[in-house]
């Protein structure tokens, strides 16, 4: 079964439902590579977020926004 964007964002939606202060950009980034790595097929889109989400632990460079993260959450991807 695809794992789709509406997927992805229920599961991130609730990861960071679980974070009673900032961010844990550790903690979303091994989240999404576990997401990435178990799941065969993937919607393109969704692939390309969970390698950028997957890289958020790399520096800050690399992180998105709380608004960005909770955004996607929300189901609202641009």
């Amino acid at each position: 079964m695809t794992y789709t964007k509406r997927e992805l964002s229920v599961e991130l939606a609730a990861l960071l439902a679980a974070m009673p202060g900032a961010v844990d950009y550790v903690k979303v980034s091994s989240w999404a590579y576990s997401a990435y790595v178990s799941n065969n097929d993937l919607e393109p889109e969704v692939s390309k977020l969970l390698v950028a989400l997957g890289a958020m632990d790399l520096g800050p460079e690399f992180e998105f926004s709380e608004l960005e993260l909770r955004q996607i959450a929300g189901g609202n991807q641009e």
